[in-house]
């Protein structure tokens, strides 16, 4: 039996993958769990898996979750590499309900022994959020982010700015049109040197799956498409990336990423050279989260792996 239940529906597959890519990291704020509030505390509760890398690298990721059920959680995630080198992050979340405002606070250490930090913020809005981050590097440096994001009649609109160490600053805006099927999207990104480029494209929703295509004009006028399907089904999800740039070349990538018997996820990549990377998650023991546990409940490794 399939341990990861991939039977998600294309409108709801879909829907993620867009607002993986065109909303701030914690838009969805107001929908996590893990900001408490199932009037419970629970502690220990998490999952660990064997990371197998086709190149032969790899290692132990693992995450932990604690909360208090009043509002108040702590995720701690670890990462420990086959050449000795570790790397751990430690996470505190709080949701306000009065102002109804979910803070993140991480502070981690990377392979090297670099340590970093992260502050976040997001504030639920009548029409939508606001949100703002900062975070500051190994060497110093901090780099800062706020914007919001609007529902429409038939869609939402988002702004953001980054501020980097530099004290230079990008914008990005973006407007999302519903359509029958799915939607349009349109979004504009302004470099700290004024430098423009946007990205125009559609989403459409198919029998098991879904195509975005679209067109990316750089500053200097010249156009790129891409032509980007997905399919759902057999337990995996299948992504085919093609892009053409403006010379006329054209380079296609593919994602894999299949449910294992037993329980574990396989993420396959196939490079434009037509070579593959491959990665397996693999539970490690029997650990399970409890009843709980508002953090983690599905078990399932970490949808970013091996990126």
């Amino acid at each position: 039996m399939v341990s990861i239940n991939l039977k998600l529906s294309v409108s709801t597959i879909v829907l993620v993958g867009l607002m993986a890519i065109s909303l701030p990291h914690n838009a969805n704020a107001f929908g996590d769990r893990s900001a408490g509030g199932g009037g419970h505390s629970w502690q220990g509760q998490g999952h660990s898996w064997n990371v197998q890398g086709s190149n032969g690298g790899g290692g132990i990721f693992s995450r932990q979750a604690s909360g208090t059920g009043e509002g108040n959680s702590t995720v701690n995630r670890s990462w420990k590499g086959k050449n000795g080198k570790n790397a751990s992050a430690t996470t505190n979340r709080n949701w306000n309900k009065n102002s109804k405002t979910l803070t993140r606070n991480t502070t981690g250490t990377g392979p090297n022994g670099g340590s970093w930090t992260g502050n976040t913020s997001a504030t639920k809005t009548e029409n939508g959020w606001s949100h703002n981050g900062s975070w500051t590097g190994p060497n110093g440096g901090t780099t800062t982010n706020q914007g919001t994001v609007t529902r429409t009649e038939n869609g939402w609109e988002s702004q953001g700015s980054w501020t980097g160490p530099n004290g230079n600053t990008s914008t990005r805006n973006e407007t999302v049109t519903k359509t029958e099927n799915g939607w349009q999207h349109n979004t504009t990104w302004t470099g700290q040197n004024g430098q423009t480029v946007t990205n125009n494209g559609t989403v459409t929703g198919t029998g098991n799956g879904w195509t975005n295509t679209g067109t990316v004009t750089g500053p200097n006028g010249q156009s790129s498409t891409y032509n980007n399907t997905g399919t759902v089904g057999n337990g995996a999800i299948q992504q085919n990336q093609s892009w053409t740039g403006p010379n006329g070349q054209t380079y296609t990538r593919g994602t894999n990423l299949q449910a294992n018997q037993g329980g574990g996820v396989t993420k396959t990549i196939t490079q434009p050279n037509g070579q593959t990377r491959s990665w397996t998650a693999t539970p490690v023991g029997n650990e399970q989260p409890g009843a709980g546990d508002p953090t983690d409940g599905t078990g399932q490794p970490p949808s970013n792996l091996a990126q």
